[in-house]
């Protein structure tokens, strides 16, 4: 668990055995991180301060089907405190 876009699902995906790019982000001035093709199991990265993992999310390893990791919502969300609750209710 963590704040909003720190890199919780790109490390999920790299735990899960998903191969990520990196890829020059010429509106932030920085490096992102991109699924390399279309994986329809990984966890989706988002590159803004919305998260785009809106519940907890079981990402299952390309490689080991019995390792799953789990994709959690970003904290300080600002979709408003009623999304925060759902949120972490649904992490408990």
């Amino acid at each position: 668990m963590g704040v909003t876009g720190t890199g919780k699902s790109a490390l999920s995906n790299l735990l899960a055995d998903y191969d990520l790019k990196e890829v020059w982000d010429y509106n932030r001035g920085k490096f992102k991180y991109e699924l390399k093709g279309d994986e329809p199991r990984a966890s989706p990265i988002g590159q803004t301060l919305s998260s785009k993992t809106l519940f907890p999310l079981y990402v299952i390893s390309k490689l080991d089907k019995n390792r799953q990791v789990i994709d959690t919502p970003g904290t300080e969300e600002n979709r408003g405190i009623l999304h925060q609750l759902f949120s972490a209710y649904a992490v408990d």
